[in-house]
């Protein structure tokens, strides 16, 4: 029998090689006195140890007498939840239980996959030599990557818990989604054309002119950048400009561009331009007009007190095992800053992961959520009771609805009040600094640098690309612009209306995670500072996060800090 369980212990990981035989002996026991067999008590061994024994350099007598207890208390509670909802007693059968015929049928290459899931000794070396994941939790530092505003002091969290506030009308949690129609996608593109179309009149003083009339004199022309075949990539040859329903009858005509010295285009881009449209087939653009800015009365928000966040977006495991190594390692590094706030982005369950997207975890979504993810972070919260841990979710994320934008998740009784779960994309204030901060968890920067038209003024100096890109949000006024949306991207176009929206006053932070490269860069102006944090998780090892420090002061880029960090 203790060769049954060594075996089944094998399958999850290596680690569990070379066991004492009194350890295995009492393992055995465990298993005749709850009734199951070797391979449920191997994945609840095996889930016990990841949560409670992390980083532990070997199993004792007194790992496997607390599992034993702490599975005691677990059977007891469900059968007296089951004894008082049918007044009889059955057997529970666990997710994993259900899912476990299938993976049964998996052929040796898919079990020895699947025995990389969740390695609790990461201390300890594989067969083969080699680590099970080249992070250690205990060896936890970060190697300062690039920094911006490096002479500012850095803070620590208060005594207190920061409040928060989200600005704008953020979704219900009980929203519907997929329920979008051809009406709803034509109205959020009217919306954004008409909203553009009032603002340039009163800059300019002048109507916008429908773009399928004829004009010989150079006019103002508002439209939506299009491209002329369905899938097609822009090109100088392929522009279209779409005007509202409301002044054009949404009729497209040509754009011709050759005139521009230079220029930033993409599909979905709401422009206003100069030029001309002698035939009333295709508009000559002679000027873009300048980028909107926010309303001068209101501005953007800038620190009036010191504090810190740290921000990171995942995934937090690396591909070979959900160990969530880079977790643990950034929740440490954390425990030693003691930001005032700290924003965990998702994917917390990756739909890319290796394992995940190959069915060979016995475990449901939500399971690996609640004991990997969310339970490592509610024992950061209970250690750390002045710091606010911040959710965002994303569509990656394979426990929740693939929607975007998506409501806050709902958290099942949070074990601390300091996590606060988040609508995706959000807009918050930070009422401790009166800092506001925008975000998403879906990766802008990558979807439109793809899509993106460029042509650069040979006589001016190069631009900061990155910093470009993420300037596309702030004067587009919305946290995904990019029309038609990237493939795999769930855009419910009937909630987008209001939840893609900036808020009036623009964010001080606009954070943007990517799988492009980490940064910390000025927008044009100065008025804000987008970040992109990187990844916690890249590649077989651990990635990169971002630790913001605020100062007060008139200009936010000027009063802030932010360090990009390597896990």
């Amino acid at each position: 029998m203790e060769a049954l369980v060594q075996a089944a212990l094998l399958r999850h990981s290596t680690a569990y090689k070379g066991l004492e035989p009194g350890v295995l002996a009492e393992l055995v026991d465990v298993a005749a006195k709850a009734g199951t067999d070797t391979g449920a008590l191997a994945a609840s061994f095996d889930r016990f140890m990841t949560i409670n024994r992390f980083g532990a350099s070997g199993v004792t007598l007194e790992d496997v007498e607390a599992f034993a207890a702490s599975e005691c208390s677990a059977s007891a509670k469900a059968l007296a939840e089951k004894t008082n909802l049918t007044g009889g007693q059955r057997s529970a059968t666990t997710p994993s239980q259900r899912i476990s015929p299938y993976l049964h049928t998996k052929t040796a290459a898919s079990a020895q996959a699947r025995a990389a899931v969740h390695s609790p000794l990461p201390s300890l070396a594989r067969e083969s030599g080699t680590s099970s994941t080249p992070l250690r939790p205990t060896e936890a530092s970060a190697q300062l990557v690039s920094s911006h505003n490096p002479g500012l002091a850095t803070c620590a969290a208060g005594a207190t818990l920061a409040a928060i506030r989200i600005l704008g009308t953020p979704l219900p949690s009980e929203a519907r989604f997929g329920t979008d129609s051809l009406e709803d996608r034509a109205a959020l593109l009217e919306q954004r054309i008409r909203a553009v179309e009032v603002e340039a009149a009163g800059q300019d003083g002048a109507e916008a002119h429908p773009v399928g009339s004829a004009c010989q004199d150079a006019t103002l022309f508002v439209g939506r950048i299009c491209c002329d075949t369905e899938e097609g990539r822009l090109n100088p040859q392929s522009l279209l400009l779409e005007g509202s329903q409301a002044l054009s009858g949404g009729a497209r005509v040509r754009l011709d561009v050759s005139r521009l010295p230079a220029f930033r285009l993409f599909p979905g881009q709401v422009v206003s331009l100069r030029g001309t449209n002698p035939s009333g087939h295709c508009i000559i653009a002679a000027e873009l007009c300048g980028p909107r800015e926010p309303d001068a009365k209101t501005g953007s928000s800038h620190p009036a007190a010191p504090t810190s966040i740290v921000l990171a977006a995942g995934p937090y495991c690396c591909p070979e095992n959900l160990e969530y190594a880079p977790l643990h390692a950034l929740l440490e590094h954390c425990r030693r800053l003691r930001p005032a706030h700290l924003l965990l982005a998702g994917p917390w369950v990756d739909e890319a992961h290796p394992l995940l997207a190959g069915g060979l975890v016995d475990e449901t979504f939500q399971s690996i959520f609640q004991t990997r993810f969310l339970a490592t972070v509610e024992a950061f919260s209970g250690a750390c009771p002045g710091t606010r841990v911040l959710l965002l979710p994303s569509p990656r994320d394979l426990h929740l609805p693939p929607v975007f934008p998506a409501p806050a998740p709902r958290l099942a009784a949070p074990a601390t009040p300091a996590l606060t779960p988040l609508p995706n994309p959000t807009t918050i204030m930070l009422e401790d600094a009166g800092l506001a901060l925008g975000c998403t968890s879906v990766d802008w920067l990558m979807a439109v640098g793809r899509e993106e038209l460029v042509r650069l003024d040979s006589g001016a100096p190069a631009p900061d690309r990155l910093a470009q890109l993420a300037t596309h949000v702030l004067e587009q006024r919305s946290y995904f612009p990019l029309f038609p949306p990237p493939p795999g991207l769930p855009l419910d176009t009937r909630r987008a209306r209001a939840a893609l929206a900036l808020p009036d006053q623009a964010p001080a932070v606009l954070v943007l995670p990517s799988d492009l490269a980490p940064f910390a860069r000025p927008a044009p102006g100065g008025a804000t500072l987008c970040i992109n944090p990187g990844r916690a998780a890249k590649g077989a090892g651990a990635g990169t996060f971002a630790h913001l420090c605020a100062a007060p002061g008139e200009r936010a880029c000027d009063a802030l800090r932010c360090d990009i960090l390597r896990i």
